[in-house]
């Protein structure tokens, strides 16, 4: 009863992150820290990719479409186990209103952040799930994104998801001895 597509596109995503992992200091990739023990520190670093120009006081800007990302971090196998962290984020805007905010609202670029940052003790490192969703309005991400108990309900998800997760891999290794069987 499902559908499924698969399709193609040489579009940019919308939104890219680039993870940062340091581990005590020393910047490394995931790989190498695996297995580790020590302060750990994950950077998402978020690019709008959504990008036009218009002409603004005669000058022309660039400006992004403010696309509501939503940023999850889960340190631990275990779901019921895990840590989780959750952002929100309104990925190059802070750029795009950059000198166009009156004095009296300049403090609101300081909300507009393009990264997050989670730290954590951690013994014997598994790898974190970094998670990101974004969309033109806050209904798609649920109600009212900027909510603590939506924030909780985003964490929820997430954990619910990666329970859908395991239980898609389960499945895809049933599916894989199946066809051997059968073959």
């Amino acid at each position: 009863t499902d559908v499924y597509y698969k399709g193609n596109t040489d579009k940019a995503l919308p939104i890219t992150a680039k993870v940062t992992y340091t581990l005590d200091g020393v910047t490394d990739s995931l790989e190498n820290l695996i297995g580790k023990s020590g302060h750990l520190t994950v950077t998402v670093d978020l690019t709008n990719n959504e990008t036009g120009t218009v002409t603004v006081n005669g000058k022309e800007r660039t400006v992004v479409t403010p696309l509501i990302t939503a940023v999850g971090v889960i340190f631990g196998q275990d779901a019921a186990k895990s840590s989780v962290a959750a952002f929100v984020c309104l990925p190059g805007v802070k750029d795009s209103l950059d000198g166009l905010l009156p004095d009296d609202l300049s403090t609101v670029e300081d909300y507009l952040q393009d990264s997050v940052t989670v730290e954590a003790d951690v013994e014997n490192l598994t790898a974190p799930q970094v998670m990101l969703a974004c969309a033109t309005n806050a209904d798609a991400l649920g109600t009212n994104a900027f909510d603590l108990s939506s924030l909780n309900e985003l964490t929820d998800g997430i954990s619910q998801l990666n329970d859908a997760m395991n239980q898609l891999m389960d499945g895809a290794a049933q599916l894989v001895d199946g066809a051997s069987q059968l073959a």
